[in-house]
């Protein structure tokens, strides 16, 4: 099967949300078909940090939790999977914050030639 990807292998991917659930895999894949992933997290997971450092040899963090912009220089796409972690059903409490989040992420992305 011959597969035909947006960006080559080897290009700068920033995940959004990179330790949660869905991203983690996303990263994960990522890595396996040779893109270099960089991360966005809220806070750190231990046993995350130990299996991407065990499967993949080397990990850099980024701690700095204001430095989305930063983290976008130099990649060339994005993945944004960080969401809403209140679980709240009520849709008025969650429902901005994603909207909010996803425009600044666009936003943030469209002033970077690369992506």
């Amino acid at each position: 099967m011959n597969t035909t990807f947006a960006l080559p292998r080897g290009s700068r991917i920033l995940v959004t949300g990179a330790n949660g659930y869905i991203a983690s895999h996303v990263a994960d894949k990522l890595l396996e078909l040779g893109y270099i992933v960089r991360g966005t997290i809220r806070g750190e997971k231990p046993w995350l940090n130990a299996f991407f450092a065990e499967k993949y040899g080397r990990k850099e963090l980024f701690e700095d939790t204001g430095a989305v912009e930063r983290a976008l220089e130099g990649v060339d796409g994005v993945i944004h999977l960080a969401s809403d972690l209140t679980f709240s059903s009520d849709p008025t409490a969650v429902i901005p914050w994603v909207v909010k989040a996803t425009l600044n992420i666009l936003g943030l992305a469209a002033q970077k030639p690369s992506i």
